[in-house]
This record gives C-alpha cells, sequence and structure tokens, in this order.
C-alpha cells in the first residue's frame, strides 16, 4: 500500500514537472550552484581533484601575456583548459555557467623532441571560479598553484588575468572563442 502511494506522488510530481505547472530555476530567478573544488575554512582553495576526469576545451601553446613575437625554436609552453564534467554538462543543457563553475588550466613545460613540440612536466595550474558570493565585484576570481602546491588564496579581486577576462572573453569572462565544443554551443 505505502508503494502505491509513492509510486502516485512520483507520477504526479513528473505530471506536473511535464505540463510546467511546477516552474523552472530560470522562472524562479533561481540560479544553479555547483560545489566542485573544496575551500577550507580559511577559505583557501584546496587543488582540484581527478583533473584526468574533467572535460577538455583546448590547448594553447606558447601563449603570453605580452605582445612578444613568438619564437618558433622555442615556442613556450602548453596549457591545456580543463572543465569539470558537471559544469560542462550545465552548460550544454542551459547555455549557462553556473555559480560554482570552475575552470583549470594545466601549465606544462615543452618538449622539443624528434622534430616536435611534446607536453612536458606540469609546471603550475590555474583555476578559474565562479562564485558570485565569494567575489561579488566580478563574480569570479583566479588562483594560482605552482607545481606540487595543494593549496592556494585567491588572487586580490582587481587583478590582471580578471581585467583581461572581463575586457577580452567572448561569453560571460571565459575566452569560450577558443574552446571549439563552446563556440558551437553559443552559435
Amino acid at each position: 500500500m505505502k508503494v502505491n502511494f509513492v509510486l502516485a506522488g512520483l507520477t504526479i510530481a513528473l505530471i506536473a514537472v511535464l505540463y510546467g505547472l511546477v516552474p523552472t530555476r530560470a522562472e524562479t530567478g533561481e540560479t544553479a550552484k555547483l560545489h566542485l573544488v573544496n575551500f577550507d575554512e580559511d577559505n583557501i582553495l584546496q587543488r582540484p581533484e581527478n583533473l584526468d576526469n574533467w572535460v577538455f576545451l583546448g590547448t594553447t601553446m606558447g601563449m603570453t601575456y605580452f605582445d612578444d613575437e613568438p619564437d618558433p625554436t622555442s615556442p613556450g609552453l602548453f596549457s591545456s583548459i580543463l572543465i569539470a564534467a558537471e559544469a560542462y554538462d550545465h552548460f550544454n543543457q542551459t547555455g549557462t555557467f553556473a555559480d560554482g563553475t570552475v575552470f583549470v588550466k594545466v601549465v606544462r613545460e615543452t618538449i622539443r623532441q624528434d622534430g616536435g613540440f611534446f607536453m612536458g612536466d606540469e609546471l603550475a595550474l590555474e583555476v578559474h571560479v565562479k562564485d558570485r558570493e565569494r567575489f561579488p565585484k566580478h563574480g569570479f576570481n583566479f588562483y594560482f598553484f605552482p607545481a606540487g602546491a595543494v593549496e592556494a588564496t585567491a588572487m586580490p579581486e582587481d587583478n590582471i588575468c580578471v581585467a583581461c577576462h572581463v575586457e577580452n572573453a567572448a561569453f560571460d569572462n571565459v575566452f569560450t572563442q577558443f574552446y571549439p565544443r563552446m563556440r558551437k554551443r553559443l552559435q
């Protein structure tokens, strides 16, 4: 008997959702909040885990923050951009980045061998966290993890990375113009 009541309740809830009787997050103004990284009690970010399971967005080689011409014999560092799978799923479903979305740039040395360039050891992680509560001025900020570091504090809210993203990023302070799958989703 109890099972029948539960099934009936689930059926009614499903019908309400299907027929639009229950407001969606967008209709209520509620925004999704993801919890993809860990902060300790002092607001220090712990190094993101399981990066091998994150979604790959793209790689740059030799990207600098200066106007120097690239040197073809020494092209600079590799930087691979990852996004947590849950945040990527939310983006694909809604076309927006939920609060709590995390991007990680894995910076690696470049090895020249056998006529080509290959990724070497990890040198650092740069972590981009979207969090309107934690960063009320811009809604996001950056953390820098040198190789081997397991925790990091946020950069000051008015830093050069934030300024560059605000000025140059194609969508919601994210360089989606450089990530083919995101670029396609936003077209």
